[in-house]
């Protein structure tokens, strides 16, 4: 059985598929069936319930599932990834306070945290475009937004300070 734990709006729900057609969800077993229909879209019926609904990757392990025109932002790991994040979150080092800096000379084309906005290491704080390529930067701590320096649409060289947690 191919288990994954499903994280969605904070709630984490335990997915296992096997390959006789059965789908447990935290432990509850049901019927699946699933068919792709085209590029992104896909029928899903569980026991007697039919659902169309598209997903579209959204990077590091992230999907945006469209379902009963409501769109869900999931964050899906395998049972060992999400052992070892969950590992790693643990034993992560609390510093004092960490400035990041831009690794290369760019633009900023997002700011995707807000001062005092609780982070965790490895959460995407901006977005930092160089040589027309976008570059995630992400927190390396857990902490606070103590100070955003960076500013959307604004260049900055590299070594620039772009944020500070605490």
């Amino acid at each position: 059985m191919n288990e994954f734990i499903v994280s969605v709006n904070k709630k984490r729900v335990k997915i296992g598929f096997s390959e006789n057609g059965k789908l447990k969800i935290n432990d509850l077993e049901h019927e699946y069936t699933l068919s792709a229909l085209n590029g992104n879209t896909y029928l899903l019926k569980i026991d007697n319930e039919t659902f169309l609904m598209s997903v579209k990757p959204g990077g590091d392990a992230k999907y945006f599932v469209t379902l009963k025109g409501q769109v869900f932002e999931t964050l899906v790991r395998t049972v060992l990834q999400d052992r070892a994040t969950s590992l790693i979150s643990a034993t992560a080092v609390q510093h004092s306070k960490v400035t990041v800096k831009a690794p290369m000379p760019g633009m900023i084309v997002k700011v995707k945290k807000s001062v005092g906005e609780k982070i965790v290491q490895g959460d995407s704080v901006l977005i930092l475009e160089a040589m027309k390529m976008e570059n995630d930067i992400r927190s390396p701590a857990t902490g606070s937004i103590k100070e955003i320096m960076a500013k959307e649409g604004k260049a900055v060289e590299k070594g620039s300070e772009l944020f500070t947690i605490e």
